[in-house]
């Protein structure tokens, strides 16, 4: 796990120095209309869709392998739609407080919403698997689906440099590449652990086979009821 954490800890601090920092103060509910019009969007918003609801499959439908690599991925692909958030925050700055449009409130919504959901998957994961899988995962889906977004919506690699080009794909691919160890080592050790209670189990059948072969305990008594 430690080398599992260290890659997405390491990738998170590449897309966090490379990515693009800047930032749209202040916009207008036209220019909001304009821009959720976009196909890019409209086609990330359904990718999104499709992509939380193959996790939702896997969780219910999938092997215990699976379901644990979907728990650990679904709260962060969730919360990375942050795009209502920076949106709204921008549209409010823009506000000159004599008229507040309608389509603001759905936008305030969904940027409390969509969090909060995937806090909450996020604590059901936690109920499931250990505090380090489910928070090492979360982040990292976290990460990668918001970049995802960014790179859609506000044309990421539009704005950064050469450099920056080449490492911002590096830092999403460590954190990948780290949540994808952690699953695996994730899914061996809870494997290890239930054929070690089983060979423990086993043990004890044996053992007490054992003594009651030799005398050491009474086999239990078998009641014969006649009718």
């Amino acid at each position: 796990q430690v080398l599992a954490v260290g890659l997405i800890v390491l990738g998170e601090a590449i897309v966090s120095v490379t990515g693009d920092h800047t930032n749209v103060s202040v916009l207008t509910m036209d220019d909001i209309r304009e821009q959720y019009r976009e196909p890019q969007l409209l086609a990330y918003f359904g990718g999104v869709l499709i992509w939380v609801s193959i996790l939702a499959l896997v969780i219910n439908r999938g092997s215990s392998g699976w379901r644990r690599f979907a728990w650990g991925l679904i709260g962060g692909s969730v919360t990375g739609v942050q795009n209502f958030i920076k949106d709204s925050l921008a549209v409010v700055h823009g506000l000159d407080g004599s008229h507040f449009p309608p389509q603001l409130f759905l936008m305030l919504l969904m940027a409390g919403l969509l969090p909060l959901t995937g806090l909450l998957l996020l604590m059901q994961c936690m109920k499931r698997f250990d505090a380090l899988y489910s928070a090492s995962m979360f982040v990292g889906s976290l990460v990668v689906s918001s970049s995802i977004m960014a790179a859609v919506h506000y044309h990421t690699f539009d704005n950064i440099d050469r450099i920056g080009l080449f490492f911002y794909p590096v830092g999403l691919l460590t954190i990948i590449s780290g949540t994808v160890v952690l699953a695996v080592e994730s899914y061996q050790r809870e494997e290890s652990d239930a054929l070690g209670k089983f060979d423990a189990k086993q043990l004890d059948i044996y053992a007490y086979s054992a003594k009651c072969e030799y005398g050491a305990i009474e086999p239990p008594s078998r009641h014969v009821i006649h009718t």
